[in-house]
């Protein structure tokens, strides 16, 4: 059809029949004028070589378990939620620098999971970053599991995602056992019809035990160690900020700093953060809490959040400066030098003209006497080391803490951003270009000199990147990557969006093009602390492109019992962008264009 009409951008209906036969029903041209031609943009040969290097990886190395490879977009740290599915080198390249290269696989093997040190967990695939989820189904095993039921556990693992590919944004709750919790026998019995049998379970049961109490440990807790860490970083961040290094050496310590004390104890916490979370929604699974309980303790919890959100409320011009002093680091898509921070921006993100009606509904959370005790009787049952208050303790101290470290370290990390963009200033390059720089271009001329001027240098990596990032926006691929064929040709996989509370809303929709979201559904494609800012103007409810179960968003909208549907996926959120107006019905699970 493309050489019988001389033309390569048409959209073709057509239709099989039972005996295979093709029926052609429609062609038309598409109007490419005035967009971008990416059909030149993508040479076959670069498919060819990504079809090759996915065969590659399915390989084993020895200290891997699992006979294939599986890659996608959300499992595990979830890329395309915190840098978007095509991001620009420096976005990417920091996120690989400062978390998914080593951190991660060393906070992974000091809480108890194998050692995959060495391991990167995340791969750049013509641009796109995919995580190694065969990786991450290793580096949950506790390390103290025999090795035979560990190698059949990542099996079933990546079996039931590539039957599943539905849960590739809940792996941790619909496939992995990552910690125990107070449902965990009920759950592992399902393995008994996978080819388990009792005794590999109950070592399982055991090894997830063994490691859930070194986690909530009240005294010898590393997540307790992790965020004595954390507390050290402000002070950190404001040496390194007045001292009078150059700008390259300080983007270099702010990085090494914000790796030491910043995403490591960051990576551990968020551990221990979801062990709390997964044993809070077990309590509800057995019936000790009952929704509204689990919601009131929730609400009881004083995150850096609400803090935000609740100084957003009250925003005059007198209290700005001070605002600024605490939250002017954040920016929304963390990672992205074109996101202006809050104290670059202000005026867009904040508005000291309208007031906010909001309702925190922060209330303390107590337990009487009577269900205190029952508390204790069931940990005790369970041979969970630690008292019912001390238990409380942990999972406020936890799940705060989550918060909290991540709004510490994102501070060296803006900071730097802030530095990488004067390095550019001071060489004549603008942010637009340095956003094509890959870090370690950076990075490596703290200990290298070279013949050539850094100027030079910077100008011909961000050619050539931008030259990859052309193609970048060509490809399109699957989110979750089974097999090397999906490069060329793939089906849509079904995307089962994240429903949080059980309310339902009808709005007029708003994708931050108009300043006014309040009384809205917000759509947004991705979403980190720094959309935070969205919470504090009353909208009606949220929508994201990208999100997981245990995504931050998630985590947020659950706190405030805003109705929200977190990664609707690709296709229904271009479908949503249309919609003047929506219905989110987050208990039966629906939206329903209006």
């Amino acid at each position: 059809l493309e050489s019988l009409f001389d033309c390569p951008f048409l959209d073709v209906e057509f239709a099989l029949d039972s005996k295979g036969d093709l029926y052609c029903l429609q062609v038309r041209p598409l109007v490419v004028k005035s967009k971008l031609n990416l059909y030149e943009a993508l040479p076959f040969s670069a498919l060819e070589r990504l079809q090759k290097r996915i065969v590659s990886l399915q390989k084993q190395t020895p200290d891997i378990y699992g006979k294939r490879a599986i890659f996608g977009v959300m499992p595990d740290w979830n890329p395309a939620e915190i840098l978007g599915l095509k991001p620009k080198r420096l976005a990417l390249s920091l996120y690989k620098e400062i978390i998914t290269d080593h951190i991660w696989a060393y906070q992974r093997d000091n809480y108890g999971y194998l050692n995959l040190r060495s391991h990167p967990l995340m791969h750049s695939f013509l641009g796109i970053p995919y995580i190694d989820v065969r990786l991450s189904f290793n580096s949950f095993v506790p390390k103290t599991l025999d090795k035979k039921i560990a190698s059949k556990l990542v099996e079933y693992y990546l079996d039931t995602l590539e039957a599943n590919p539905q849960f590739h944004d809940k792996i941790e709750f619909n496939i992995v056992f990552s910690c125990y919790d107070f449902n965990i026998q009920s759950k592992l019995k399902n393995l008994l019809a996978k080819g388990f049998n009792e005794n590999e379970i109950k070592r399982l049961e055991f090894a997830l035990l063994e490691l859930t109490n070194s986690i909530i440990n009240p005294k010898k807790g590393l997540y307790i160690k992790d965020l004595k860490k954390i507390a050290k970083l402000e002070q950190i961040c404001k040496d390194l900020e007045d001292s009078n290094l150059p700008n390259l050496d300080k983007i270099y310590w702010l990085l090494e700093s914000c790796k030491r004390y910043g995403t490591l104890p960051f990576a551990g916490i968020a551990r221990a953060g979801f062990v709390a979370v997964s044993m809070l929604n077990s309590l509800v699974e057995i019936g000790f809490f009952s929704v509204e309980e689990k919601q009131a303790f929730l609400n009881s919890l004083r995150t850096i959040s609400k803090e935000l959100a609740s100084s957003v409320a009250t925003l005059t011009e007198e209290t700005k400066a001070e605002f600024l002093s605490k939250f002017g680091h954040l920016r929304p898509s963390t990672y992205n030098i074109l996101s202006p921070r809050y104290d670059e921006d202000f005026e867009n993100y904040f508005d000291l003209n309208t007031k906010q009606n909001l309702d925190l509904n922060e209330s303390a959370f107590v337990l009487d006497s009577k269900k205190l005790e029952s508390l204790e009787n069931l940990l005790s049952e369970h041979g969970l080391k630690i008292s019912a208050k001390e238990f409380l303790g942990f999972l406020k101290r936890a799940i705060e803490g989550r918060e909290y470290a991540k709004f510490e370290f994102t501070k060296l990390l803006s900071l730097a951003i802030r530095k990488i963009g004067e390095l550019g200033d001071y060489y004549g390059i603008p942010k637009e270009e340095m956003a094509h720089l890959d870090i370690q271009n950076i990075l490596n001329l703290y200990a290298s000199l070279y013949s050539k001027n850094p100027k030079e240098r910077f100008l011909e990596e961000i050619k050539r990147h931008k030259e990859e990032y052309a193609l970048t926006l060509s490809v399109k691929l699957p989110v979750l990557l089974t097999n090397a064929e999906q490069v060329v040709s793939f089906l849509s996989a079904e995307i089962v969006p994240n429903f949080i509370t059980q309310k339902s809303v009808s709005a007029l929709t708003n994708d931050l093009s108009d300043a006014e979201l309040a009384g809205k559904i917000v759509l947004i494609k991705s979403a980190d602390p720094g959309f935070d800012y969205l919470f504090a103007k009353n909208i009606a409810g949220l929508i994201t492109c990208y999100g997981g179960a245990n995504s931050h968003m998630a985590i947020r909208a659950s706190e405030l019992g805003l109705p929200a549907a977190i990664g609707v996926g690709e296709e229904n959120f271009a479908k949503f962008l249309q919609a003047k107006r929506i219905k989110l019905d987050c208990e039966s699970g629906q939206i329903v264009v209006l």
